[in-house]
């Protein structure tokens, strides 16, 4: 039997990247799915459920005055009936530019500028399949 996911990195923050190995996409989930006895929970053990990076949208970052840089990275929201919903979850600047660079993922600033953070590989898988 097969492992259905694989974690990829570990953030400074809450977020960690996972691979779906039976469908080759790339997710994002918070911690909210880890057990009580150190278990690492997959992404479609926490909360929100599955969020699949959605790269076809750009990697938006705006600023506030009262909350300073804000940043959203696009992503699918994947239900358990089967629906999938465009969504976004909030991101750290480590976050966005590791994901540009690593993807090609467009960042999008508030004053309709495209950037990015270069074109490089996704490194070598860090953890073991869960």
């Amino acid at each position: 039997m097969s492992n259905k996911w694989t974690k990829v990195r570990k953030f400074v923050a809450s977020h960690r990247l996972w691979k779906n190995n039976e469908n080759g996409q790339f997710y994002i989930a918070d911690e909210s799915g880890d057990g009580m006895r150190g278990q690492i929970g997959t992404p479609d053990m926490t909360e929100d459920g599955p969020l699949r990076i959605n790269t076809m949208r750009p990697i938006r970052v705006s600023w506030s005055k009262g909350l300073g840089s804000c940043i959203s990275l696009p992503v699918i929201e994947e239900h358990k009936d089967g629906r999938e919903e465009e969504s976004s979850t909030p991101a750290t600047v480590g976050e966005m530019l590791y994901l540009s660079a690593s993807f090609g993922w467009p960042i999008e600033s508030e004053d309709g500028f495209i950037h990015s953070a270069g074109m490089t590989p996704v490194p070598e898988l860090e953890e073991e399949l869960v």
